[in-house]
């Protein structure tokens, strides 16, 4: 069985999150040179073609960003409870913080904790 530490569940980071940011930004860079390129030369219309297709690429990441915004804040949410949960139960063993662990990332109903060697439910 995994036990996930404190330190472990608060530098727990979503990475489809700063995966969708990454390629927006890299979208909006794409998007502003095709943009710069296509004023430089407006006779070629290949400029406003895929500045418009980047366009859209990176309003679809806006959406999907927006999308998963709801399920990152719960998530958020229940991994703050869980560390507010885990510090209680260290005060309340007597145990020092990183000798508190726990078998999900999230808050759930039937978790166990170990506290040092003893395993709580």
């Amino acid at each position: 069985m995994t036990f996930y530490t404190i330190d472990y569940i608060k530098s727990q980071d979503n990475m489809t999150n700063i995966i969708h940011w990454t390629v927006l930004g890299i979208l909006v860079f794409a998007g502003i040179v095709l943009a710069f390129m296509y004023f430089k030369h407006q006779h070629k219309g290949r400029y406003r073609d895929l500045a418009i297709l980047v366009l859209l690429v990176g309003l679809f990441t806006i959406g999907l960003q927006l999308q998963n915004m709801n399920g990152i804040k719960q998530v958020d949410a229940k991994k703050s409870q869980l560390v507010d949960i885990l510090n209680d139960v260290a005060k309340k063993e007597n145990v020092p913080v990183d000798q508190i662990a726990v078998d999900g990332k999230t808050s759930q109903s039937q978790m166990l904790i170990k506290a040092g060697k003893k395993i709580n439910i």
